[in-house]
């Protein structure tokens, strides 16, 4: 599963930050599927095992959760 965690890197693959971690509290993650980063640099991360879509500000900081339902899929 992992380490948990969402890693930047730049334009030439230099490593620039990293965040998150295990766990349920804002910012951290159980299983980090997906990322999406807008046009304005906002991050989305799709955190699986939480049933979440964290959305992050600038410098990573947490600025919403929302819930996912779980599906008839997610039982399979």
């Amino acid at each position: 599963m992992g380490n948990r965690r969402v890693q930047k890197f730049d334009a030439n693959g230099n490593f620039v930050a990293t965040w998150g971690g295990q766990g349920e509290a804002a910012g951290e993650f159980s299983g980090p599927e997906g990322i999406v980063v807008t046009w304005d640099n906002r991050v989305y991360v799709a955190d699986a095992l939480n049933s979440r879509i964290q959305k992050f500000r600038q410098k990573f900081r947490p600025a919403a959760r929302a819930p996912v339902p779980a599906t008839d899929a997610d039982s399979r």
